[in-house]
């Protein structure tokens, strides 16, 4: 049987749910959890030999932007990919909380605890962002320091919500609980039932063990973060990212 079994490629930007993702799929009793994909981003030798060296049943893991030539390897050696999204604010929040407080080895913590004076100042510029000298990069051992706005963040990901082969789901959907839960994950289920549904378990065995490996986060935790100077800002700059992702009607919030 393992032998139908499709590979999975679990895909999302960084700070918008792929742990939670991952917690789902793997929650699935036919699939194992495998490694990360050695290259984040953008197209490379390193990922594409970790993605031929998956294995059919077994998911991986990458923040990997959408290329059409990546696409296509997936098509054409049977992986099954989902692609996990997140309310913008929220991602740009626990990105903050990320590279201050969890990750302090990041690149960017040193420049973000020692030169920028409060969370306010380091939301603004994860919203704006940034671009420092090399004289200042060098002060924090970087030969680069800088980071793209907000909307420059999420584009190069934003096609995979177009991909027909591939399964978008919001964050929102998992963490927020109850009916609307248990349909995205009997949604992902349905996306790979022509490659599951031969080992005979039922769909509602899979949801609940699937759910059950699930440890929800938050969502809506911007508005406790914003003051009215990063709503503007934000809104100048990626009210309509917004809007395409279906977080808001318009820019009156």
């Amino acid at each position: 049987m393992t032998s139908v079994l499709p590979k999975v490629l679990a895909i999302g930007i960084p700070c918008s749910g792929i742990n939670l993702l991952s917690q789902i799929v793997v929650g699935n009793p036919l699939l194992t959890e495998g490694l990360w994909v050695n290259q984040w981003y953008e197209d490379s030798e390193d990922m594409y030999k970790d993605l031929k060296e998956t294995k059919p049943g077994e998911v991986r893991f990458g923040h990997l932007y959408y290329t059409s030539q990546l696409k296509i390897y997936l098509n054409e050696n049977d992986f099954r990919r989902f692609f996990i999204y997140r309310d913008p604010r929220d991602s740009i929040v626990s990105y903050l909380f990320h590279v201050t407080a969890l990750e302090k080895t990041h690149a960017h913590h040193k420049y973000f605890v020692n030169a920028l004076k409060d969370d306010e100042d380091r939301l603004m510029k994860l919203i704006t962002g940034f671009a420092e000298s090399k004289d200042i990069a060098a002060q924090y051992g970087l030969e680069e320091l800088g980071y793209g706005n907000v909307t420059h963040h999420f584009l190069p990901y934003l096609r995979w919500l177009e991909d027909p082969g591939t399964c978008a789901v919001r964050y929102e959907d998992l963490v927020n609980g109850g009916e609307t839960r248990r349909k995205q994950i009997i949604r992902m289920i349905d996306y790979l039932w022509d490659r599951i549904g031969g080992a005979g378990l039922d769909k509602e065995i899979l949801a609940s063990a699937m759910e059950k490996n699930l440890y929800p986060g938050m969502s809506g935790q911007w508005k406790q973060y914003f003051n009215e100077e990063h709503k503007y800002v934000f809104k100048e700059l990626a009210g309509d990212l917004l809007i395409y992702l279906g977080y808001e009607d318009d820019t009156d919030w």
